[in-house]
């Protein structure tokens, strides 16, 4: 069974900001207006994921719900993350995603929820 849980700012800032993470899987779906974001975590990331939800999955999905705002760039073979932050607006939460190479972006949703793989 997948653990789920509402990604906060606090869960964003003790994850090592996903730095060095890489973004495998991206999906946009427009009847419910959803984006999903799979990402491979790396070990520097793992222990405070790992304390949070008893699991030692290495891969979590961060899903985007009612969307409001996506801009996203460079989807490649690897797509490094550099650094993930979050911020919450009157648009809702607001994640921005800085790359080394590879895929970025910024998302602008009403609820965002991480999950377990």
């Amino acid at each position: 069974m997948a653990a789920v849980m509402e990604l906060t700012e606090d869960i964003v800032d003790r994850f090592s900001h996903f730095h060095d993470s890489e973004v495998l899987r991206i999906e946009a779906v427009r009847e419910d207006v959803r984006f999903t974001i799979d990402i491979k975590l790396i070990s520097y990331g793992l222990d405070y994921y790992h304390s949070l939800t008893n699991s030692t999955a290495k891969t979590v999905r961060i899903t985007f719900f009612d969307v409001v705002a996506l801009e996203i760039s460079d989807f490649n073979h690897q797509n490094v993350i550099y650094d993930l932050s979050m911020t919450n607006d009157t648009m809702g939460k607001k994640i921005d995603i800085r790359t080394s190479f590879g895929f970025e972006g910024r998302i602008a949703a009403k609820k965002v929820e991480l999950e377990v793989l």
